[in-house]
């Protein structure tokens, strides 16, 4: 089964690891059938601000944008169906560092009325509203940051079996 058991025992059914909470619903005389993951709340604190302070649009600071994607991405860790939107954060990254890089923000800036620069900076509708998405969902972590995993096997119920056999 579950080989860290021991530590469960040890320091409690519920432990907080690297921003992830882990517990295990232990039912009197029986192993564990489950182990539940989450996210801590010092991580979706973290989080939270950071998208929070992008709904008023405008822009935003990259070095935020790629602290977001980092935690974002430890967390799509954990809650796989989060992985979608880490996607688009680090291609909202790659984009604005290639725009940086190759020169376009500076012709960007001579066209514009407020021609100061946007070094360091990222329009915050590149997001396409995925920090919102997030945001609603970061709204009730109990229900929907958690990851409920199987300790025992499921029985086999169905197999396909193939044989070299003719007969």
């Amino acid at each position: 089964l579950f080989p860290y058991t021991t530590l469960f025992r040890s320091r409690g059914r519920r432990v907080t690891w690297i921003g992830c909470t882990i517990e295990v619903p232990v039912v009197e005389m029986e192993e564990p059938e489950v182990v539940i993951l989450g996210i801590s709340k010092h991580m979706i604190e973290q989080v939270v601000v950071t998208l929070r302070s992008w709904t008023t649009g405008g822009m935003g600071s990259l070095k935020e944008l790629r602290s977001t994607t980092g935690r974002l991405s430890w967390v799509g860790g954990v809650l796989p169906r989060l992985r979608w939107t880490v996607n688009v954060l680090y291609a909202t990254l790659r984009e604005v560092e290639k725009d940086q890089e190759d020169g376009t923000e500076d012709r960007r800036a001579q066209t514009r009325q407020d021609s100061r620069s946007k070094r360091g900076l990222f329009p915050i509708k590149r997001l396409g509203g995925v920090h919102l998405w997030l945001l609603k969902l970061f709204e009730n972590p109990v229900e929907h940051l958690i990851r409920v995993e199987n300790m025992r096997r499921p029985p086999i119920t169905m197999g396909i079996i193939t044989d070299a056999s003719p007969k």
